[in-house]
């Protein structure tokens, strides 16, 4: 749980990997491509959606002081497991 005055967010992590230079975090979609959706507007729209969740989780794993995020990606699933770079 991350609490900030009366604002308390429930997530789960996917996937955090400690690597020799901090973490790797890789949080899998599942979300449908939508008719007539291009690949590359699908991956705009998973970036723009899940940036602020991704941000909320790379902020708990630096502040656990066990080192930084360094690399942060979507894996997208119904892209035949595409990781999508987020930093």
């Amino acid at each position: 749980d991350v609490c900030s005055s009366d604002l308390v967010l429930r997530g789960v992590i996917d996937l955090a990997v400690f690597h020799e230079n901090g973490w790797i975090l890789v949080d899998y979609k599942t979300d449908a491509v939508r008719e007539g959706e291009s690949r590359s507007t699908y991956i705009e729209r998973l970036q723009r959606q899940y940036l602020p969740q991704l941000q909320i989780y790379r902020e708990i794993l630096d502040r656990m002081g066990q080192g930084t995020v360094q690399k942060v990606y979507l894996c997208a699933v119904n892209l035949d497991g595409m990781m999508i770079a987020l930093s």
